[in-house]
């Protein structure tokens, strides 16, 4: 069974996300805009999730590299 909840956008684009909720949640999260929806998934599940299934070019992957070592990008 899902959860839902109404919630409204601030001035500033943030949301509310209950406490509850962000409990079992880590604190990176990817926001992916599909159409009229858009999709909120924990960081770490979504990179397992498009694991060898995307592909990146090279200087997307320098990117990525570049953020893990700043350590601004988790595993």
């Amino acid at each position: 069974m899902a959860n839902v909840v109404y919630s409204k956008i601030d001035k500033f684009g943030r949301i509310i996300i209950p406490a509850s909720w962000r409990k079992h949640m880590s604190k990176r999260v990817v926001l992916i805009r599909h159409l009229n929806e858009i999709i909120l998934k924990e960081e770490k599940d979504y990179l397992s999730e498009i694991s060898g299934k995307v592909k990146f070019t090279d200087n997307e992957l320098r990117n990525i590299e570049t953020l893990k070592a700043k350590g601004a990008l988790n595993e």
